[in-house]
Parts: C-alpha cells; structure tokens; sequence
C-alpha cells in the first residue's frame, strides 16, 4: 500500500468503536438518573448537592448540622419511600446525607438494598426502625 492509499475500517471495528463510546457514556447517563430521581425524592429538604459516583449517593442539604432526626426522615421518606414511587436507586450501596459544607453527616451502609426492610410493616414501631436503620449507619 502506498503511503496515500487509506483503508477504511470494516464493520468489526466499527462495531468495536461502537461498543467501547456505550461503555463509557453509560455510567454517566446511570449517574444523572440517580441524581436527578434522589434530587426529586428528597425535593421536600431541598437538597444543595446531589451527586453520585461507585454505588455511592452523596447528597448536602442547607443545613448547618444533618440531626439524627433529618437523616432519619431523609432516608425513610425520601430515599426509601422513592423506591416505592417508581425511582430507581438500586446501584446504590451506600447513602452519605450531608450539612451544606459536607463537613457533618451521616452514611447508610447498607444503601437501597435494604429500603424493603426499612419500610417493612413488621417493624411497627418508630423505635424499631429507628434501631433498624442506626445499626447500618455510622457518623461521617
């Protein structure tokens, strides 16, 4: 072949090139699905950041300080109860809820995995799901 003869690619490579842009594209797109449904289903606590990156949702809200109280209500009516409302959060495996700076906060360990267990009717008290939910979180 001279030097200003070109080969054009064949289907193979194409089909390579093809597959290798999906496979980098699709974890953003993953991602923004993650954002976008937990910025919808904590909505009520106006989150300031949401972000999402291997298995971990991140998410600051405009508080000074995450009580046990916020976080509580956070995960249960908003994490969790989503999950019932259509939003998608099962690549999450780990739930960080933070103050404005991301300074303060409290992680769930066990991610939205375990969301049927917190909203399960056998634990029919508050303080049942309270132990629940605190025996897979630690402080951040």
């Amino acid at each position: 072949m001279s030097a200003q003869t070109q080969r054009s690619p064949d289907i193979s490579t194409l089909g390579i090139l093809l597959s290798a842009l999906w496979l980098t594209l699709t974890p953003f797109a993953a991602s923004a699905d993650v954002r976008s449904d937990a910025t919808s289903a904590l909505e009520m606590w106006s989150p300031t950041a949401v972000n999402f990156s291997n298995g971990i949702l991140t998410v600051n809200l405009p508080q000074h300080r995450i009580t046990e109280e916020i976080y509580m209500a956070a995960l249960s009516f908003g994490i969790c109860l989503g999950t019932l409302t259509g939003k998608d959060f099962s690549n999450v495996g780990e739930f960080v809820l933070l103050n404005q700076r991301g300074t303060q906060g409290f992680v769930y360990e066990r991610g939205a995995s375990d969301c049927a267990a917190v909203l399960d009717e056998e634990l029919r008290s508050i303080k049942d799901q309270r132990l629940h939910i605190l025996g897979a979180t630690h402080w951040h």
